[in-house]
């Protein structure tokens, strides 16, 4: 089966599917080969895409019942209803196709199965495992020295050319590449969106967070570099304008970020947000904010204090969360703080060293209200994964 067909299947097997318009719906927005998706439609229109999803059991029975449907109801002959209905159970099925496993022969690379019989031959100087149906490769060249890049099919046929100095993993349809610039190809080698960002990095599902440099001269005559940052979605469109020296996240209809000028001046606290033409909805206090994890985000305040006229900032923060309305769920009070991993945040407090004027700093947990709820005790910890975070107890790791 082709890469866009497993992409469908794992899409189907992530959503609950409730009518045959929302199958009709993923197969026109997913598969683009003329033949598949018309077939697919068919089998969506006839209502036996969706019999397949709603029964475990494919009996003879049911198979039989669902090839008569296609060849009495629908005027199937019986090769397309075989056909139909291998593809139905394709989409419909965990078994999934021949897993491919890199494999090394010599100093060369190919992919084998869990058998250890090789399915592509090993001749690549590196390999990457499949995804979403493809799998890059690496191959030397002698006026390089560093390797190409290409992608290549579950058949070990070239989808591009290998040409690439960097290759990142498909994600929902996409790879990161890079030849002198980053852009993203999809799963047919097809760069869809050209290779001319300076910064490329998978925002979302369907959005993509994008960069460019500028260089300019100080009146000094040194040249500086700053950064400015935009949101294109799947098909290369600019969403938000490509002009923030930072991004905070997007939420519905607004995106937090930082428009900053550094050929004038640097303005502390000048994050702002906007909808997507770029119109000003709402100044954020906030000196630095982060991206959004488990419904908060993670943001802080600079501390400062008042010489003569005029506020000094001591670049010293102060941590807490809000949530996507702008509302201060966890006050700034803590000197370091961790976005959330199932369900709790590491946070930091500084605390006074025994028969000392000095300070060390503490971890522990907190919950998306702000209840500590490991208490702030330890030299260090890790985020939590799978129930389990590692702490640091004068000196050792539990």
């Amino acid at each position: 089966m082709t890469p866009e067909l497993t992409i469908l299947r794992d899409e189907l097997a992530r959503i609950t599917i409730r009518n045959c318009s929302q199958l009709r719906g993923y197969i026109s927005d997913l598969v683009q080969n003329r033949s598949d998706r018309n077939l697919l439609i068919l089998c969506a229109n006839s209502g036996i895409l969706l019999d397949f999803l709603q029964h475990k059991e494919r009996d003879f029975y049911f198979i039989t019942q669902i090839k008569n449907k296609l060849v009495e109801e629908f005027f199937f002959n019986d090769q397309a209803a075989e056909k139909a209905i291998s593809y139905c159970k394709f989409l419909t099925e965990k078994e999934q196709e021949t897993e491919l496993i890199p494999y090394r022969k010599g100093d060369k690379w190919g992919f084998c199965d869990r058998s250890k019989r090789i399915i592509i031959n090993c001749e690549f100087d590196s390999v990457k495992p499949f995804n979403e149906g493809v799998a890059a490769i690496g191959l030397r060249f002698a006026h390089f020295k560093n390797l190409l890049w290409g992608f290549i099919d579950s058949n070990g046929t070239m989808i591009t050319s290998v040409k690439y100095k960097y290759i990142g993993k498909f994600k929902n349809g996409l790879a990161i590449v890079k030849d002198l610039k980053f852009g993203f190809v999809n799963i047919f080698g097809e760069e869809v969106i050209p290779l001319k960002y300076d910064f490329v990095r998978h925002y979302n599902k369907d959005l993509n967070l994008v960069g460019l440099v500028e260089e300019f001269d100080d009146s000094w005559g040194n040249k500086l570099v700053f950064w400015k940052y935009g949101l294109i979605d799947k098909f290369g469109n600019v969403i938000i304008d490509i002009n923030y020296s930072e991004f905070g996240f997007l939420y519905n209809d607004m995106a937090i970020v930082r428009l900053q000028d550094y050929k004038i001046d640097y303005t502390f606290n000048s994050w702002i947000g906007i909808d997507k033409k770029g119109n000003k909805i709402s100044d954020i206090k906030y000196a630095m904010v982060s991206s959004l994890k488990e419904g908060l985000v993670k943001v802080g305040l600079e501390m400062s204090r008042k010489e003569g006229n005029k506020m000094v900032y001591l670049g010293i923060y102060r941590w807490g969360f809000i949530d996507t309305s702008m509302n201060e769920i966890i006050p700034c009070k803590f000197a370091n703080a961790f976005d959330f991993h199932e369900g709790l945040a590491k946070v930091s407090k500084r605390v006074k060293v025994h028969n000392s004027f000095s300070t060390r700093e503490k971890w522990g947990f907190i919950n998306n209200k702000g209840k500590i709820i490991i208490p702030i005790q330890f030299e260090g910890a890790d985020n939590f994964r799978e129930g389990l975070a590692k702490v640091n107890i004068k000196g050792e790791i539990w």
